[in-house]
């Protein structure tokens, strides 16, 4: 399982795009027949992505990322955070943006670790009541990822979010503005 041993908590929160889950949820829901389970998940997965269907995303900062986390680096593994704004979200689950290694597009999972960076700069667990007022809200994402990536692009429900890659910086901000 690529040096992540069976007690790990990336282990316990599986690390795979949502997306690869809909036919297993199809299936189990009843649905008997090939062309039935993919229409069904293409379905749901573009109803999903119109949350963000009029959201500005911007990423402003990809780095290692040596604050708290329920995800840990362990051999052969970094932490990385990903400081995102997204303008005009609507009905968006963050736990299910996906984040892509940047040279390949491969996908290296969802379910990040969240945490809401409040005006101050400091790092919340829930939105800042602004963020309602604002129509903005600006999340510090954090993922256990292979120690050789270098750059990454973020995905939701098969929406493509970023343009083009975004390096890893070398330098740690936690939290990431102050």
């Amino acid at each position: 399982m690529d040096g992540i041993s069976l007690a790990s908590p990336s282990f316990i929160r599986p690390r795979i795009a949502p997306y690869l889950v809909l036919p297993f949820l199809l299936l189990l829901s009843g649905c008997k027949e090939k062309e039935s389970l993919d229409a069904r998940g293409a379905r749901i997965a573009e109803s999903q992505a119109h949350g963000l269907d009029d959201a500005e995303i911007k990423v402003n900062k990809v780095f290692l990322h040596k604050g708290s986390s329920y995800h840990k680096s362990e051999p052969g593994t970094k932490l990385i955070g990903v400081d995102v704004e997204i303008i005009r979200p609507t009905g968006v689950d963050l736990d299910d943006v996906e984040l892509l290694d940047g040279k390949n597009g491969k996908s290296l999972g969802s379910f990040p670790d969240i945490k809401f960076i409040l005006a101050n700069g400091d790092l919340g667990d829930l939105p800042p009541p602004e963020s309602e007022k604002d129509d903005r809200i600006r999340v510090l994402f954090i993922y256990q990822v292979p120690e050789e990536l270098s750059s990454i692009k973020l995905r939701y429900w098969g929406k493509d979010l970023t343009p083009r890659a975004a390096n890893i910086e070398s330098d740690s901000l936690s939290p990431p503005v102050k």
